[in-house]
C-alpha cells in the first residue's frame, strides 16, 4: 500500500486505514526509512490484553495507592466490556486475586489497612489507603460472588470492616463543614459499598459530598466515585444524576476534540494523560452510549 504523507513541524501522518488484510507491516518513507513492525488482526487488543493480564497477576507489588487503582482499572474493564472479550467471564478476575490477597495481608483487626510494603517492613497505616482498600474490595466482591460466593463474602467482610475503621477512628464531617484529607477516597468507598449492599447511608455520604466543580475529574478517586453513582443498582437522585451525566460528557467531549486536534508530539509529561483520558471516554461511551 502507498500514500501521501502530510508533514508537519515536526510530525507527519499518513492514513493506511484501508489496510485490512492481516499481518506483519511496516512504514517505510524516504526520510525516516522503516518504522517498527506492527501487526493488523482482530485479535491484537485480545492478545495484549492477556499479556497484560498475566503481567498484573505476577507483579511486584508495593504500594498500596498503585494497587487500587490497578485493579480498579481492571474491573471497570470486567464490568463495563467483558461482552466484548473472547475470553472466560472470570479470567479478568482470576488475574487480580493475587492483587486483592496482597491487598488483604495489609489490613489490620481493626480494619485499618497499611499504605505498602518497603523493603519487606509494611508501611504505615493511613485513612486514604483504608478508603481505597475498601471501595475496591466492595468493588471485587460484587464481581467475585458469581463464581466464589466464601471469598466474596471475605472481600465484603473486609471493606466493611475498613469502612467501620474510618468511621471509629476519621469520622467524617458533613453539612458543610471542614472535611478531611481522605475526602475522595472515603466518598469512593461510600459509592461502591452503596453499589454492593444498597444501604441508604452510604448513598447519603455520596450525595452530601459529591464535589460538583469542574475540578471532579481531575483525580481518579473521583472518576470512580462518579462512575459507581451513574451505575447503581439502586435508587440514586434523579437530578444529581442528570448534573453529573452531562458533566461527564462535556469533559468527554472537551477531551475528543482535544484529541482530534492534537499533533502527536508527546514527552514524559504526557503518559499519564495519554493513558487517563481515553478510560474518561471509554467510560463516557459506557454510561450514555447515545451521545
Amino acid at each position: 500500500f502507498t500514500g501521501v504523507i502530510e508533514y508537519k513541524e515536526k510530525t507527519a501522518i499518513g492514513d493506511f486505514s484501508q489496510v485490512k488484510e492481516p499481518g506483519c507491516y511496516f512504514i517505510w518513507t524516504k526520510n525516516m526509512g522503516s518504522s517498527y513492525l506492527f501487526s493488523i488482526d482482530t485479535g491484537i487488543y485480545e492478545n495484549e490484553a492477556r499479556k497484560i493480564l498475566d503481567k498484573i497477576e505476577k507483579r511486584q507489588r508495593k504500594d498500596t495507592g498503585v494497587e487500587t487503582k490497578v485493579l480498579t482499572d481492571c474491573l471497570l474493564a470486567y464490568f463495563y466490556f467483558q461482552e466484548r472479550m473472547e475470553t472466560e467471564e472470570s479470567s479478568i478476575l482470576e488475574k487480580i486475586k493475587p492483587g486483592i490477597d496482597w491487598l488483604l495481608s495489609l489490613q489490620e483487626e481493626d480494619g485499618g489497612v497499611h499504605q505498602g510494603i518497603e523493603g519487606g517492613i509494611k508501611k504505615g497505616v493511613s485513612s486514604e489507603s483504608t478508603g481505597r482498600f475498601a471501595a475496591t474490595l466492595a468493588m471485587f466482591s460484587q464481581a467475585y460472588r458469581d463464581y466464589n460466593k466464601e471469598y466474596s463474602e471475605e472481600c465484603k467482610k473486609a471493606a466493611l470492616l475498613a469502612w467501620n475503621f474510618l468511621e471509629n477512628y476519621h469520622p467524617l464531617v458533613l453539612s458543610g463543614e471542614k472535611v478531611l484529607k481522605d475526602e475522595e477516597e472515603r466518598r469512593w468507598a461510600a459509592a461502591q459499598l452503596y453499589n454492593l449492599t444498597g444501604s441508604p447511608i452510604y448513598r447519603r455520604l455520596v450525595e452530601e459530598t459529591m464535589d460538583m466543580g469542574k475540578e471532579a475529574y481531575g483525580k481518579e478517586e473521583n472518576v470512580y466515585s462518579i462512575l459507581s453513582y451513574l451505575t447503581a443498582k439502586h435508587p440514586i437522585d434523579i437530578e444529581m444524576c442528570t448534573n453529573l451525566m452531562g458533566r461527564l460528557l462535556t469533559e468527554a467531549s472537551s477531551v475528543s476534540r482535544k484529541w482530534s486536534e492534537m499533533n502527536h508530539e508527546m514527552d514524559k509529561g504526557d503518559r499519564e494523560r495519554l493513558y487517563r483520558e481515553p478510560l474518561l471516554l471509554m467510560y463516557a461511551q459506557y454510561v450514555a452510549p447515545s451521545k
